[in-house]
């Protein structure tokens, strides 16, 4: 499935396990309904879990931190994983300051963040 509002591209993909949702560009209110149903959406089947990549995000505001908060809590509660791929400023520092970086699984790229997914549900 791929979405393509002003300023955004959303792709999703998946292994054998895991879903990667990939967001590229700005992440606000304009994309917020978009974003989330690509994010909802990516757990559908996938056996292991999520990863969300946003590794060419250039805006991350807080409907971007909502939609991450909301699928961390619905991937724990259904015994899924969740990982944040990203090491880019624009996503972490608002995640930082928010202090969820110490809650959700965050790693620099896709494969990391594949792996965090398979480690915490083979911990389930």
């Amino acid at each position: 499935m791929d979405v393509q509002p002003a300023g955004t591209n959303i792709a999703s993909t998946r292994t054998a396990d895991v879903a990667v949702v990939r967001i590229t560009g700005e992440v606000d209110m304009g994309v917020y309904g978009r974003t989330r149903e690509a994010v909802f959406d990516a757990f559908d089947g996938s056996a292991a879990g999520l990863v969300v990549d946003l590794t060419e995000v250039t805006f991350f505001g807080s409907a971007g931190i909502s939609i991450l908060v909301e699928a961390a809590r619905y991937a724990e509660e259904r015994g899924l994983g969740f990982a944040v791929a990203t090491d880019v400023r624009a996503v972490v520092r608002p995640l930082t300051a928010t202090g969820l970086d110490g809650v959700l699984r965050l790693r620099p790229d896709v494969t990391q963040a594949t792996d965090a997914v398979r480690t915490a549900t083979t911990r389930l």
